[in-house]
């Protein structure tokens, strides 16, 4: 296994670095990528030996090699890799990139300080930083890597810069102690499971700029009461709210398609909800389970194409207020239609 991850390391490395000229000041490795410029990363943070980083880290934005002053401009992937005896750490100004598992599983961080020049938080760069507490995102990044804060479970808030276009998937997975979160009006796209298990999480604004709802993103969220859904989202993807057992009401807004399998499935307090008439698919299992369902109101003028499990464990009998100019007598297997809502 050790020898595995020192393979793993090198290749990172090697990857990033180039396979270039490498050096070590102050117990931390530097490798040459171009010109002046240098990645870091900690040669014996694999090992878990004692000249891993321990306690407060800071590392410099300029380090000198003989007569060159190099700029440190990123953190290789792997660089401080399981040093569990880090409790903070100060990226400066100069770095643009933060490699993938960077930092992972350093279960000590409690504070990270990441400069206002990164622009890409690598995938699994935080996996498992367990005494994370909270996160500022500066503006420059666009790019929130896959699993990036993935099993953060002390982490409680989470301030995304207004530059991020993408947050990936799984990227907050198992942040369970999570409470807030702000989706800046820049984000596009929110992976599979970005905030899956986020169980303190009590409300979420998706922006108008977020097009598509990944499957499984707030799946088991099962402390959010609210839920507002941006104007431009087309299709809510399939578990996007399975197990949301708190939420009580959502309005779903006129661009949206497609409701995705299991979309709202066990979703065991919600008391009304509202569907546009570009819904056009309601697909197997959506609110599946949303057994306190007293209400539907639904906008179209024809019955959208359903499954006979769409509403499974729903009663049949609540009213489904309708157009006056729907054109049908039914309505997704439900039998009390009342025509002619405002």
């Amino acid at each position: 296994m050790k020898r595995f991850l020192v393979f793993l390391f090198a290749v990172a490395f090697a990857g990033q670095a180039g396979a270039q000229t490498t050096f070590t000041v102050n117990g931390l490795k530097y490798a040459v990528t171009d010109g002046n410029n240098v990645l870091v990363g900690n040669n014996n943070a694999i090992r878990k030996g004692s000249r891993a980083p321990k306690g407060a880290l800071e590392i410099p934005s300029t380090v000198k090699k003989g007569s060159t002053n190099y700029i440190v401009t990123g953190i290789c992937g792997l660089a401080f890799f399981c040093c569990k005896d880090l409790t903070s750490v100060t990226i400066p100004n100069s770095v643009t990139i933060i490699g993938g598992q960077a930092f992972f599983c350093c279960s000590s961080l409690t504070s990270v300080t990441i400069g206002n020049s990164v622009t890409e938080i690598g995938s699994r760069a935080f996996w498992g930083c367990c005494s994370l507490t909270s996160i500022t995102i500066p503006n420059s990044v666009t790019i929130i890597g896959g699993q990036a804060f993935f099993c953060c479970s002390s982490l409680t808030s989470v301030t995304i810069g207004n530059s991020v276009t993408e947050i990936g998937s799984t990227a907050f997975e198992g942040c369970s102690s999570l409470t807030s979160v702000t989706i800046p009006n820049s984000v596009t796209s929110i992976g599979d499971y970005a905030f899956e298990g986020c169980s303190s999480l009590t409300s979420v604004t998706i922006p108008d700029s977020v097009t598509s709802i990944g499957e499984g993103v707030f799946v088991g969220c099962s402390s959010l009461t609210s839920v507002t859904i941006g104007n431009s989202v087309t299709e809510i993807g399939s578990t996007a709210f399975e197990g949301c057992s708190s939420l009580t009401s959502v309005t779903i807004p006129n661009s949206v398609t497609s409701i995705g399998d299991y979309a709202f499935e066990g979703c065991s307090s919600l008391t009304s909800v509202t569907i546009p008439n570009s819904v056009t698919t309601i697909y197997r299992g959506a609110f599946e389970g949303c057994s306190s369902l007293t209400s539907i109101r639904y906008e179209g003028s024809s019955e959208p194409t359903y499954q006979s499990t769409s509403f499974t464990y729903v009663d049949k009998t609540i009213p489904v207020y309708v157009p006056a100019d729907y054109g049908s007598n039914s309505w997704c297997g439900f039998t009390n239609l009342i025509k002619g809502h405002d």
